[in-house]
């Protein structure tokens, strides 16, 4: 058992490496001609480590950088998300995507700046739409499905609040720990299909399983897969 927590204790931190030098997940972009185009990887973490040290510290020296990529140097100003092509002088925006669910709405300086805290996580939702979804499956899963468990009271269950948990650094693991597990399946030849959802039950109106109909609405714009 020891050995098994040791060995997930250093998986876990290969994922912290991967997330704080190189393969950080967010990806750094140059508008021309109407269109966004990615910044080659080379610059992209230039770019990725010099936006990380104007968070930590927003003064006038760190605002400007000297990014170098395929041989050409250009300067950034992540004050004004702008970009100078050093040669050209040509002039064009820049801007960062994080590499999350595209209903996320945390700021991607606010994603990356996050702490252990739990409240930095936290973005409340007021959609009335999600609060009965939530409710919905409070009320028809394993909680209170046993009258004779203490968790049935869990069938007239209200919700007064609902927070997302938006943990940049977490997703940015799973995911890389996604891409992981699927490269060794591949190499061992494994097929993995999905399981049902535990302690489900069919919703109110008889119709679906309430914890599996509802996934769509909880996923964020990005389910989690399946395999």
């Amino acid at each position: 058992m020891r050995a098994e927590a040791e060995k997930k204790v250093e998986e876990m931190k290969k994922v912290q490496d991967q997330l704080t030098v190189g393969n950080s997940g967010a990806c750094w972009q140059y508008e021309e001609s109407g269109g966004w185009h990615a910044v080659p990887p080379e610059g992209n973490e230039q770019m990725h480590q010099a936006y990380l040290a104007y968070l930590r510290d927003p003064t006038y020296h760190n605002r400007f950088a000297m990014i170098t990529s395929a041989g050409v140097p250009r300067q950034v100003d992540f004050e004004l998300m702008m970009q100078k092509h050093c040669g050209t002088n040509k002039v064009c925006q820049i801007r960062i995507l994080p590499g999350v669910p595209h209903q996320s709405v945390t700021p991607p300086a606010c994603l990356l700046q996050q702490t252990d805290q739990l409240r930095s996580f936290y973005v409340e939702i007021t959609d009335g739409h999600i609060h009965d979804k939530v409710r919905e499956v409070l009320q028809f899963t394993g909680h209170g499905q046993d009258g004779s468990h203490q968790c049935s009271c869990m069938k007239t269950a209200t919700v007064k609040s609902v927070h997302r948990i938006e943990n940049w650094r977490l997703w940015q693991g799973y995911k890389l720990r996604r891409e992981a597990l699927r490269k060794e399946h591949a190499s061992y030849n494994v097929s993995v299909t999905p399981v049902a959802l535990d302690l489900d039950a069919f919703d109110a109106g008889g119709v679906g399983k309430a914890m599996t109909s509802n996934q769509e609405v909880f996923d964020c714009g990005e389910p989690l897969a399946l395999d």
